[in-house]
């Protein structure tokens, strides 16, 4: 069970009797001052005594961070989510789980092959790829957050392909609510943006800066290689170009990977073919 880290120390040793006669004072003292705000408040609001409560008072789970890490290829490693809490309340906060909403799914097919690309297990919530908008999958949490105490963990994220297409990728946008007992009992994290089960490589996926020279030598060995890109490797590219950009453009929360990603790709162009 994961605890959270304490964010500030508490002094040690057990009070001797002048404290507690002072901590006893203290008290009546402050008990007095709230008698008589009370009393002052009630005749400042028509003598009937009520008090507004604020609901949000009692304090709770604050996000202080929310990033996305993609699983890039070659790389190995996993794709997760790392979420950092701040639980501002006067008790201990369980969070038993996570509410994920898929908002939009996109398909990047694989437009040029240059060898096969080796997927990994899954981790943790599996993301069906057929998912339909709004969808919610349910993760199990063992959390805990004691007062005034940080926490920092991470959601494991992955997809499983269907046995008819080992080769495309996908990316997820998803809306994550945090569920616990606090005030706020489904904290949301945001949109985030996350490729499954692994970011792209250029080339067979989109079109970069590099993508020129590799279509250019491929065709020089293979010249009736560059009627099939025009035919179907180019409306592929475009798709996935729109694809990727879309998405980060939609989501709140995207990996550096991804922002780079996509910051790196050029619009296909027909002529480059030559």
């Amino acid at each position: 069970m994961g605890r959270g880290q304490r964010a500030k120390g508490k002094a040690s040793g057990r009070p001797n009797g002048v404290e507690k006669a002072g901590v006893a004072l203290t008290a009546m003292g402050v008990l007095v001052a709230i008698v008589a705000l009370f009393v002052g408040s009630g005749s400042d609001h028509g003598g009937d005594g009520s008090t507004a409560t604020n609901a949000n008072g009692a304090g709770g789970l604050v996000a202080l961070d929310v990033q996305v890490h993609d699983r890039s290829p070659f790389d190995g490693g996993r794709a997760y989510v790392e979420v950092t809490l701040h639980n501002m309340g006067a008790r201990l906060i369980v969070i038993d789980g996570a509410q994920v909403e898929v908002q939009r799914v996109y398909r990047l097919r694989r437009c040029a092959s240059q060898g096969d690309i080796v997927l990994s297990q899954s981790y943790g919530l599996v993301l069906p790829v057929d998912a339909r908008q709004g969808e919610k999958v349910e993760m199990s949490l063992h959390q805990q957050v004691g007062p005034d105490e940080a926490d920092r963990f991470r959601l494991g994220l992955s997809t499983k392909l269907p046995e008819s297409d080992q080769t495309s990728l996908y990316l997820f946008e998803i809306k994550i609510d945090l569920q616990n007992d606090g005030p706020q009992p489904d904290l949301p994290l945001g949109s985030v943006a996350v490729g499954l089960p692994e970011l792209p490589p250029p080339g067979e996926y989109y079109w970069d800066s590099s993508t020129h020279d590799i279509v250019h030598n491929l065709v020089l060995t293979n010249p009736d290689y560059a009627q099939y890109l025009r035919r179907v490797a180019m409306p592929c590219w475009r798709e996935n170009t729109a694809a990727l950009r879309g998405v980060v453009m939609k989501s709140e929360v995207v990996s550096e990977n991804l922002n780079q990603l996509v910051e790196s790709v050029v619009q296909p162009a027909g002529e480059e073919l030559e």
